[in-house]
């Protein structure tokens, strides 16, 4: 941490997703949003969620200037997303790894047989894909939430000197900013009222799971505070647990992270091409879902619907190979 003050550290990043029930919720989207819980953990390279991105139209009716001095905001957000992790596994078979959410959002289809195995397939059915809630923070200083993520892409890769990952890109429909802060008074245990510093009052949102000096959550439980209402710096939230000094630190909540499993060894697996085993030094395979948010909605900030467009399916694979099975590949293009 910095001397003078916390810094949100990347290598400190935890990441949380979990599947969304229902895409969108038309009185507040936000509602749709799942809160990070420790089920939820995944060790990734990096997740990048926002900056959200809200279409601005210059106004161009008639003035008496030349210069463009206004502009509006027309149209839907839109919040770009992605995560980037090392492939492994579960730690025992049957039990799907820790990103199995952003899978079954990529591809539609999921099977488990305990003990055995977890396999993903494409799914042609309308809404299988479903939606995901993202929450990704940094050191408890700064955290993004993205709501009702869609998978776009999925690429898998490996070469022979990398291990392999997967790369997961897509877009949500909003996203909840939380940062840091500390009580500007005193409260009381049981108070839902809070004011923290003015000049951090756009560090929070409506849907930002907080911590409130040593309160953790409610009474009934630990999963941090919610807020559920925002004027400037007063906000309110569930009730807190135990009376608070003025000064005590405001920030963002975060769960018990637990993940399981290995990087799966670059030594496992082979590249087998017209029935001869033939060595390869690198691949990747990209699965693009063409999905169409619908982004031309009337009287709304954030979309609510999107079609699901023809998927694609390509990758590349690179050789070091003999004479013969040049040839031999020759024959199949």
């Amino acid at each position: 941490m910095g001397f003078n003050q916390p810094h949100a550290l990347p290598r400190e990043q935890k990441v949380f997703v979990s599947r969304q029930t229902v895409y969108a919720i038309t009185t507040d989207v936000r509602d749709a949003f799942i809160q990070p819980v420790t089920a939820g953990s995944m060790r990734a390279l990096s997740c990048k969620i926002g900056p959200a991105k809200h279409p601005r139209a210059m106004r161009d009716d008639a003035s008496a200037t030349r210069s463009y001095t206004e502009r509006f905001t027309n149209g839907v957000k839109e919040v770009p997303w992605s995560i980037d992790t090392y492939a492994y596994g579960g730690g025992a078979a049957g039990t799907p790894p820790d990103y199995h959410d952003l899978i079954y959002a990529a591809m539609g289809s999921y099977t488990n047989t305990p003990s055995t195995s977890d396999v993903y397939a494409l799914s042609d059915t309308q809404g299988a894909q479903g939606a995901v809630s993202i929450h990704g923070e940094m050191s408890a200083i700064v955290a993004r939430g993205a709501v009702s993520a869609t998978v776009e892409s999925m690429k898998i890769s490996q070469s022979g000197n990398e291990a392999p990952h997967f790369m997961f890109e897509g877009e949500a429909i909003d996203m909840i900013h939380t940062g840091y802060s500390t009580l500007n008074g005193a409260i009381n245990n049981g108070d839902t009222a809070i004011v923290v510093q003015t000049a951090d009052q756009n560090n929070f949102q409506v849907g930002s799971l907080v911590i409130v000096g040593t309160s953790t959550g409610p009474a009934s439980g630990t999963q941090g505070h919610l807020i559920t209402a925002k004027s400037g710096p007063n906000l309110t939230t569930t009730a807190v647990t135990g009376g608070q000094s003025s000064g005590a630190v405001v920030r963002a909540y975060v769960p018990t992270f637990t993940t399981a499993g290995s990087i799966i060894s670059v030594t496992l697996g082979s590249f087998v091409f017209g029935g001869t085993t033939v060595k390869m030094t690198g691949f990747e395979w990209i699965l693009k879902n063409n999905l169409n948010p619908h982004k031309d909605t009337a009287f709304q900030t954030t979309g609510d619907d999107l079609t699901e467009g023809r998927r694609n399916v390509n990758g590349s694979v690179t050789l070091r190979a003999k004479r013969s099975e040049l040839i031999l590949l020759g024959n199949y293009w």
